[in-house]
This record gives structure tokens, C-alpha cells and sequence, in this order.
């Protein structure tokens, strides 16, 4: 099954893998979230964990929505030696 993503450009198809990753860092915006967490939101829990895995996920999805390597507004971080957030925009100042 593939499941859509809707950016700006019109629909954007990835592994359901990568649309679980995506899901759990939704649920957890601006929150870090561990590897394991994100391999495990769509992995069972019979399955050996393997790091490189979602590695190559969050790859797919930064791809999938237009993220480049040097752009400093990411919308999926990395959070060296901790996993990853989803980089939400602070709420303006109210006056």
C-alpha cells in the first residue's frame, strides 16, 4: 500500500513506513523522538531493530517533501545522538 502525502505540488507517494514516520512525528510536534520509536510506529515488535532503517526513511520523506540538504528550515530535524523533530513554526507574539 502506498500512502499519500499532499504538499503544495499535488500528491506525493511513499512506503507506508515512511508515512508512519511521518504520522508519529506529527503526534509529537517540536517533541525529539528516538529511532526506535519511529521504527517501531510501524515495525513489529518481533522485528529486530535496526537504526539504519529508519535512517533511509527519514531520507524518503525529507525527499518527499522537498527538504534539501543545505536549506536551514527543515521540517524534519536531526537531533544528534537523541533522533529526530518535526520542526514546528513559533506561534507569533500576541501584542
Amino acid at each position: 500500500m502506498i500512502s499519500p502525502l499532499r504538499p503544495d505540488d499535488g500528491p506525493v507517494y511513499v512506503r507506508p513506513s515512511v508515512y508512519a514516520v511521518l504520522e508519529k512525528l506529527m503526534q509529537n510536534p517540536g517533541r525529539i523522538v528516538k529511532p526506535r520509536t519511529l521504527y517501531y510506529a510501524y515495525s513489529d515488535r518481533v522485528t529486530e531493530y535496526n537504526p539504519n532503517t529508519v535512517q533511509v526513511d527519514v531520507l524518503e520523506l525529507r525527499r518527499a517533501l522537498g527538504e534539501k540538504s543545505d536549506d536551514p528550515r527543515k521540517i524534519v530535524m536531526t537531533v544528534r545522538g537523541a533522533g529526530y523533530r518535526l520542526n514546528v513554526p513559533k506561534p507569533a507574539l500576541k501584542k
